[in-house]
């Protein structure tokens, strides 16, 4: 029996991963191989012949099953986020209406801001807009043991300190950006009731470690 000839040379995806063929298919073939041996010796031969069968067969569909993972694996878009990584401290300054009418107005326009759960600058970030407006946030998290992380989209946008915005675009330079610099460079035109960055803060952002 030609054993090679059951690994397919087309490249397959998880859909059209092959499953395990029945053995019956096997024995057939195998007791008419057979003939001219009978009693126990048939018996024992057959199943030695189906096991090693069977076992390559496994360890092919096994090697496919790897190969397409590992594909998936590495597009990006097929990514899944991770979904028990750790989270930010909690916001727990409350919101005004211009805050979350910010909030929602970057989000709308298409603007991120990338960060890290533990990255100090984020989390002030995150307090100039308040607990409601800071849930309304384009956060992408970009560490890796990170909530629903995007490590991969980072790196393409090579991000080395947190935060960094995106806006139309383009990324603005690392670091706390105080509201209404974000509201001029989004071209928000509404309320601009916004809280200004503490005294003791620096408006430089963490580096990654």
């Amino acid at each position: 029996m030609n054993h090679g000839a059951m690994a397919s040379s087309t490249p397959t995806t998880k859909s059209q991963v092959p499953a395990p063929t029945n053995s019956r298919c096997f024995s057939s073939g195998v007791v008419a191989a057979m003939g001219g041996v009978s009693g126990w010796e048939s018996h024992l031969a057959l199943v030695i012949v189906l096991v090693s069968v069977g076992v390559v067969g496994c360890q092919a569909l096994k090697g496919d099953i790897r190969a397409v993972e590992a594909r998936l694996t590495s597009d990006p878009s097929h990514q899944v986020a991770n979904q028990d990584g750790r989270h930010p401290p909690a916001i727990t300054t409350p919101s005004n209406g211009a805050q979350i009418a910010l909030a929602e107005h970057l989000n709308a326009s298409g603007a991120v801001v990338y960060t890290a759960y533990w990255c100090p600058a984020c989390r002030v970030q995150k307090e100039l807009f308040g607990e409601q407006a800071a849930k309304a946030l384009p956060i992408v998290e970009c560490a890796q043991d990170g909530y629903k992380a995007q490590p991969q989209l980072c790196q393409e946008k090579d991000i080395r300190a947190y935060p960094t915005w995106e806006i139309d675009g383009a990324l603005l330079t690392p670091g706390i950006k105080e509201p209404e610099e974000l509201a001029d460079a989004s071209g928000y035109t509404g309320e601009r009731l916004f809280p200004t960055l503490p005294e003791p803060y620096s408006s430089s952002g963490s580096p990654q470690p």
